[in-house]
């Protein structure tokens, strides 16, 4: 079955595609840089073209005050593979990149794309199922716009090693949902993260520069 590249209908759920979800988050992001992030900070610039789940308005990137998203996966393996995933290798240093954990304040409500059911297929469980940037973009838009009321974001397999990614819409900060601070923060480059980079590299095959 076709899945339409935008949305012709509402988006619909039901209470059993949301999940409820309050464990480990983990981020890897840049702390140096034109866009560098704070540990708990969702980027307004966008929609960036490399990534899956952006919900900003369509057309070149740029700052937008409402939309912004945030990447996070349900462990460190996860996080390094998607952040790495272009050659495959762990940078250390390019950006001042760090590793950071934590457990939401609250339990998340998240659609939860990895129990698609094929009867709801131009539902919002079709957003899964849409391959090319352009079109995620848009559905997640869709999801946003429609209902940033009661959605804080989306809960989906990795597309790089099929773990969980967790990515999180502007409710998420609205209704707050961060701790006053990370349980893990490190540095890439610092001795501190030398087990999670290593681990990561050892499992997903990644080089370390």
């Amino acid at each position: 079955m076709k899945i339409p590249q935008v949305p012709t209908v509402p988006l619909t759920y039901t209470a059993t595609d949301v999940k409820r979800y309050d464990g480990e988050l983990w981020r890897i992001l840049k702390t140096a840089g034109p866009h560098a992030l704070r540990w708990d900070q969702l980027r307004h610039w966008g929609p960036h073209g490399g990534m899956r789940f952006e919900p900003h308005p369509a057309g070149a990137p740029k700052v937008h005050p409402e939309a912004a998203v945030l990447y996070a996966a349900s462990d460190f393996y996860t996080a390094f593979a998607e952040v790495f995933a272009d050659g495959h290798t762990i940078d250390r240093d390019a950006q001042s990149p760090a590793l950071v954990c934590w457990a939401p304040s609250r339990p998340l409500r998240l659609l939860d794309l990895t129990i698609r059911s094929i009867t709801r297929i131009f539902g919002a469980a079709a957003i899964q199922m849409v391959e090319d940037r352009p079109g995620t973009h848009a559905w997640a838009r869709a999801l946003y716009q429609q209902h940033d009321d009661d959605i804080d974001g989306i809960y989906s397999r990795s597309s790089v090693d099929n773990g969980y990614v967790v990515t999180l819409f502007p409710r998420s900060k609205r209704i707050p949902s961060f701790p006053a601070a990370p349980e893990e923060h490190q540095l890439l480059n610092s001795a501190a993260a030398d087990i999670y980079v290593d681990e990561a590299a050892e499992r997903l095959g990644y080089a370390v520069a």
